[in-house]
């Protein structure tokens, strides 16, 4: 028997079935990817030596930071929305406003239907990747994959 959690979803959940969105792009199709990582916060921390004789040490938290979120999918075409965002920012000579995007990441159950929602909010692409080309390459390797890495400025999780 499946233990459940909260959502009443069978624990533990399955990381292949996700969606992506990105607020101002529409298409279905750009959107698809293959991997997404970096889903990842931390706390920074400060020590403070107590005075005496003690040695003892007092830890204040300070505050969060976050991990690039990297996707990565097969290349499309440069007209692309998704793409012409990124190369909106990184060939971008500054003259003109550049939109932050809001990503959601959704993991789907088995019927579709989102069981958790990451939304990185103020997002906007730091790195471009396009991998390797290769006239010996077959399967999977032949493949060209796009990878986006993202700097946002916080994460709600939903």
């Amino acid at each position: 028997m499946a233990v459940t959690q909260t959502t009443g979803e069978p624990y533990p959940l399955v990381g292949f079935y996700f969606s992506v969105s990105f607020s101002g792009i529409n298409d279905t199709n750009d959107v698809k990817f293959k991997e997404i990582s970096g889903i990842s916060m931390s706390l920074e921390v400060q020590n403070i030596a107590q005075g005496g004789d003690s040695g003892f040490v007092v830890t204040l938290p300070q505050k969060t930071t976050f991990s690039d979120l990297e996707l990565k999918r097969g290349l499309l075409s440069a007209s692309s929305a998704v793409t012409a965002w990124c190369y909106s920012w990184l060939l971008n000579d500054y003259s003109q406003p550049i939109e932050k995007k809001t990503v959601s990441l959704k993991l789907l159950n088995k019927d579709g239907a989102a069981v958790m929602t990451w939304q990185f909010n103020e997002a906007y692409p730091v790195k471009l990747d396009i991998s390797s080309f290769s006239s010996t390459a077959s399967g999977d390797a032949a493949l060209v994959v796009e990878s986006i890495k993202l700097k946002y400025s916080t994460i709600k999780i939903i």
